[in-house]
């Protein structure tokens, strides 16, 4: 649950109580999530608190705990201190109560808050290094195959089934003559894929690229979004978006979240030994081969890693990304476009519009056509404007055949062509002859048509603007004939594409805006006698009777005197043995021992608070 989630559910009241808690001012809380003040409260906290954080950190990580749990699970410290701690840390803010919707209270930590924990809990040691290094270079990339399926849709009319959804036929389509598969992708799934009307591999990468919103609705079809603008981002920041967004999927035990949060960390350039860093994480990792078949694995396979086993030793090191390097583009005679499988995903997806993908191995093969580029031209690409582009990114020139075919196609698929320019219009006609005159201004008038109208190119219209009014010509603002009604009804896309019926998960629970009392953390106490707590003393067997059976049912520790000693128990149990009254109780070594209860002086219960 992420940490501001929670706080738009908390009263102000509440808010103010934690900030009073920590004698801190700032209402939005957010000194809970600085590492430094997460530091120093560490520091600050008892023993058992640190116990309880430690627990949700192994054991619940992003899940709830209800109070079911902890009445029956088996805990590290016994029900009642693990309740007056949790009580303590929700004070804190650190924990915050949840309230199901049958009732039952549970209690979990902000997303943001297990994360600081996490990193504190482990750090990071040079000692992981391998000097042996893994080279980071790879040539799969399941990117790569996410922008063929995005291609094949550009190029395709993708329609809806009757049911408002895609065929079953169609989607397999989509992903036929990819690497992406059910074994690649299986572990990042959860239960909720499995309602999906497509095969798992499917689902979850058509809703990675609905979420994004690279797959969009149009009246009855499905188009691209903007992949332009998504693919011009580095290779390394799409690959962290993609990873962060399978995890989300993922439904990991906690002890994997904690190591998928640790080696995200890591250096890219860096080789790492896998068992150094599952023995630095002690019981907070996974164990090998969990770390190996839900991790190390499936990074691998998805391109996102290079990996190695050699003698029983894992090494592993993150994709190095070669984005920022001027990556060759050869351009053959017969048309062939190569390049290498390392080239960054933005030019292998401007390639991908304007030619055919005939093999995706150590290098990219693509081969140009009238067909290829006719999408281009018709989206309004010029042919100068393509050599120009493929001049810029080729490593050698361009053949003069290419060049001259680029040309010809043009002319034979573009009959008409849109441009992008700004229109001037003019009052009257002798206004458009008065400025013709002036020699600043007509350098920037590009082309005059009819009697008072001006091309101008978008580049000079601000400038000629600037020259209008340094004149005294009143200059009105610009009109957008896109914003005016027209007859015809403009089909837009929808960023909604209701591929999945299912996707919709209704919460079960809501943040109960409390800030506890101490006391609430074991109800009946406050009812005891104070004396029972305070006074260590001699009791009336009837009233010493009750005063350890309150202590058993609220599982309370004693403090008693007997064989002229004093014991610090756990009391378990009594039991009247032939009229005879008998304590069963734990001693601090764990061993049950029984006392008689006239063999008992002085007696207190211990205060947990």
């Amino acid at each position: 649950m992420k940490f501001a989630e929670v706080l738009k559910q908390l009263s102000e009241r509440v808010i103010q109580s934690i900030c009073h808690h920590h004698q801190q001012t700032d209402t939005t809380l957010h000194f809970l999530l600085d590492s430094d003040w997460n530091n120093a409260y560490w520091a600050k906290m008892s023993e058992d608190e640190r116990i309880v954080i430690e627990y949700f950190l192994r054991e619940k990580g992003n899940d709830l705990l209800t109070y079911r749990e902890i009445e029956q699970a088996s805990l590290p410290l016994g029900a009642v201190r693990f309740r007056i701690a949790l009580t303590k840390l929700r004070r804190a803010g650190l924990i915050f109560t949840l309230r199901r919707l049958w009732g039952e209270q549970a209690y979990v930590m902000s997303e943001e808050q297990i994360d600081l924990f996490r990193r504190k809990s482990v750090s990071i040691s040079t000692e992981w290094k391998s000097k042996q290094r893994l080279s980071g270079h790879l040539s799969y990339h399941i990117l790569d195959d996410l922008l063929q399926v995005l291609n094949v849709v550009r190029k395709t009319a993708i329609g809806f089934s009757k049911r408002g959804t895609l065929h079953k036929r169609t989607v397999s389509a989509l992903f036929h003559g990819t690497n992406i598969t059910e074994q690649l992708l299986a572990p990042f799934a959860d239960e909720l894929e499995q309602q999906y009307p497509f095969a798992l591999h499917e689902a979850i990468a058509l809703d990675l690229l609905v979420e994004q919103g690279l797959l969009q609705k149009q009246g009855e079809n499905v188009v691209i979004g903007a992949v332009d603008e998504w693919v011009i981002g580095k290779d390394a920041e799409l690959s962290r978006w993609l990873l962060a967004e399978l995890l989300k999927k993922a439904k990991f035990e906690p002890n994997l979240e904690m190591f998928y949060t640790l080696i995200q960390r890591l250096d890219s350039d860096e080789t790492y030994r896998l068992d150094a860093i599952l023995d630095s994480m002690n019981s907070f990792g996974p164990d090998r081969q969990t770390a190996l078949e839900k991790c190390i694995q499936p990074l691998t396979a998805l391109g996102l890693m290079e990996s190695n086993i050699e003698e029983g030793v894992t090494l592993f090191k993150w994709r190095t990304y070669r984005d920022h390097e001027a990556i060759p583009l050869y351009i053959q005679p017969n048309f062939e476009l190569m390049v290498p499988a390392f080239a960054p995903f933005r030019l292998k997806w401007k390639l991908l519009q304007i030619a055919e993908l005939q093999t995706s191995e150590e290098m990219w093969v693509f081969k140009m056509s009238k067909e290829s580029v006719q999408a281009a031209f018709e989206s309004g690409k010029t042919a100068v404007q393509l050599i120009a582009w493929l001049q810029q990114v080729s490593a050698v020139p361009i053949p003069e055949n290419v060049r001259s075919a680029v040309e010809q196609w043009e002319q034979s698929v573009v009959q008409a062509s849109f441009w992008d320019v700004r229109l001037l219009r003019l009052t009257d006609a002798t206004l458009a002859t008065e400025l013709k005159q002036i020699e600043p201004i007509a350098s920037l008038l590009y082309e005059q048509i009819g009697e008072r109208d001006f091309i101008v190119r978008v580049e000079n219209a601000a400038l000629l603007g600037e020259e209008l009014e340094k004149r005294g010509y009143a200059i009105g603002p610009i009109v957008n004939l896109l914003e005016q009604p027209t007859l015809s009804d403009r089909v837009t896309a929808d960023p909604i594409l209701p591929l999945f019926k299912n996707k919709v998960v209704e919460l079960d629970y809501q943040v109960e805006s409390v800030f506890p009392d101490l006391d609430d953390a074991l109800p009946g106490l406050r009812d005891l006698p104070r004396m029972w707590l305070s006074n260590y003393a001699h009791y009336h067997g009837s009233t010493l009777r009750k005063l350890i059976q309150q202590a058993i049912d609220l599982g309370l520790e004693l403090k008693l005197e007997a064989d002229g000693n004093d014991h610090r128990l756990q009391p378990a149990r009594l039991t009247n043995q032939h009229g005879f009254w008998k304590l069963v109780a734990r001693k601090e070594d764990k061993a049950e021992a029984e006392y008689g209860l006239e063999e008992i002086g002085r007696i207190q219960i211990i205060s947990p608070l």
